[in-house]
């Protein structure tokens, strides 16, 4: 039951480091702005191929413009995708150049660079190196909730995982999901994803300790958001926790409606191994 959720990373709009005319120059920055979102949406739906073409499109954009911000964040973008496709190589080597870049001119965006690597750490299961890197960014003051909330989210799954306390973390959690929420009717979170990883983070802390109505109201929410986000990846994940509260709350039809929903997700996606597992559920409970 494992939801990776994308580095938090903030698009910087800066002009007038490039010595192209400023009607091209704009032009050119809402180009790349615009084929990052295009990737991003490809991402979500686990087309790497699709989504590294763009992101080097926008790569060569925001070089064509001098905009270091957008280089990172592009770079970072091409060095995720190449990992998950398997390009150890490409990976090794784009990862580098951009940690050059942002040690040399923008280290006030190594913390987009950190909680990536967190990311890889935490999709390879290394949960003690996850917490050893969280460890190392705790002296980096912010007041940016999500890349708060997503911190927390990592340490409490690492936690758990390990089987170690992490109690602490998951009162901060649903403390932050206060706050997530309040930007989120407001419309100024950069990340929304991140609202809805906190609730289903919770709801499967929640299920470890066996409380399902809790945790079903949880994923429910998160369920909610990731439609509004058309997160269908999340919602596969989303559906199936539904499903596996109501079975274990002894809601057969339910379970099994949510079952059958989550494989049909799954499938679209192109998650065969999902897709049975859930349409196994659906079979096989009474």
């Amino acid at each position: 039951m494992k939801k990776i959720i994308y580095s938090l990373i903030t698009i910087f709009i800066v002009f007038g480091c490039s010595s192209l005319p400023k009607y091209i120059e704009t032009q050119t920055f809402i180009d790349a702005n615009r084929t990052m979102r295009y990737a991003h949406k490809n991402e979500a739906l686990l087309d790497y191929e699709k989504a590294l073409n763009l992101y080097v499109k926008a790569y060569n954009l925001y070089t064509q413009i001098d905009n270091v911000e957008g280089k990172i964040n592009a770079g970072l973008s091409i060095a995720r995708a190449h990992y998950y496709l398997g390009n150890s190589g490409d990976y090794e080597d784009w990862l580098n150049n951009i940690s050059f870049l942002i040690d040399q001119n923008r280290k006030s965006m190594k913390p987009a660079r950190d909680l990536f690597l967190i990311e890889i750490a935490f999709y390879e299961e290394d949960y003690e190196k996850v917490l050893k890197m969280l460890k190392m960014t705790d002296n980096i003051k912010t007041d940016n909730i999500e890349w708060k909330t997503e911190k927390l989210c990592y340490r409490a799954m690492s936690l758990q995982k390990l089987g170690m306390d992490y109690f602490r973390e998951f009162k901060d959690i649903e403390s932050n999901i206060k706050k997530l929420k309040k930007a989120y009717n407001k419309n100024k979170l950069a990340d929304p994803s991140v609202y809805s990883y906190a609730y289903y983070v919770t709801g499967y802390l929640y299920i470890k300790e066996e409380n399902w109505s809790t945790a079903l109201l949880n994923f429910k929410q998160a369920r909610e958001i990731d439609v509004m986000l058309e997160n269908i990846v999340n919602l596969a994940d989303d559906v199936y926790a539904i499903a596996s509260c109501y079975e274990n709350l002894n809601k057969i039809e339910k379970a099994k409606s949510f079952y059958l929903r989550a494989a049909e997700i799954y499938l679209q996606l192109g998650n065969l191994e999902m897709a049975e597992r859930a349409g196994e559920k659906a079979a096989e409970i009474e």
